[in-house]
């Protein structure tokens, strides 16, 4: 028996949106706009917005954007995407995301894994694109303070996030392109002493076992 799950209205949604707005300026109002508190609290509702937008409609998780380039990676690093992290180390925030993409280190759960990098880049590179709207509306305002504010907690809560998820997805991809062929290679009869590439069984099985 499926059980029966309510999901979000857009015009549900839309008044989400109207209540951060809400509770956005009345934050401002109470704390001032130029500040990391009122900067933060933005990006936080919006995050739990998004999480209603991603439990009520499907979203564009396929498509050639979420192969990465092989320049990627080393932009990223060089942007410090690996201090990033282990700054989320640090705080057992990894350890948390990696809980929730239910990745448990094998390679069976890589599928699963890099589903979950595609879920959080997407959420992530919404709530960026939301959240250079407010810096763009701030700098139009010559709300400067704000803008900075805005712009920095982006970069932070979402920018980062994006470029982990790509630079770690790279990695995963590898791996699960590895893994089909090293298991089309297991899979070929064992009478033959060389596959049709050339790569002998055995060496096959013992690629097979470093990846575990």
């Amino acid at each position: 028996m499926v059980r029966a799950t309510s999901t979000p209205s857009v015009p549900g949604l839309l008044l989400g949106l109207l209540v951060i707005m809400l509770l956005g300026y009345l934050m401002g109002e109470e704390f001032g706009y130029g500040t990391l508190a009122w900067a933060w609290f933005v990006h936080f509702l919006l995050m739990v917005w998004m999480l209603a937008v991603e439990a009520g409609a499907p979203l564009p998780y396929d498509g050639r954007w979420y192969q990465v380039r092989t320049w990627e990676p080393p932009l990223y690093q060089a942007l410090g995407v690996y201090g990033f992290m282990r700054l989320l180390r640090a705080v057992g925030w990894e350890w948390a995301n990696r809980q929730a993409k239910k990745f448990d280190g094998t390679r069976a759960s890589l599928p699963a894994y890099e589903r979950g990098t595609r879920s959080s880049e997407f959420n992530h590179a919404v709530l960026a694109g939301v959240g250079l709207v407010m810096v763009a509306v701030a700098v139009f305002l010559r709300a400067w303070d704000s803008a900075a504010w805005l712009l920095g907690v982006n970069v932070f809560l979402h920018m980062y996030p994006v470029m982990l998820q790509r630079t770690m997805r790279s990695r995963v991809q590898v791996l699960l392109k590895d893994g089909r062929q090293i298991e089309r290679q297991a899979r070929a009869p064992r009478s033959a002493p060389r596959s049709r590439n050339g790569v002998d069984h055995a060496e096959c099985q013992g690629e097979e076992a470093a990846l575990e």
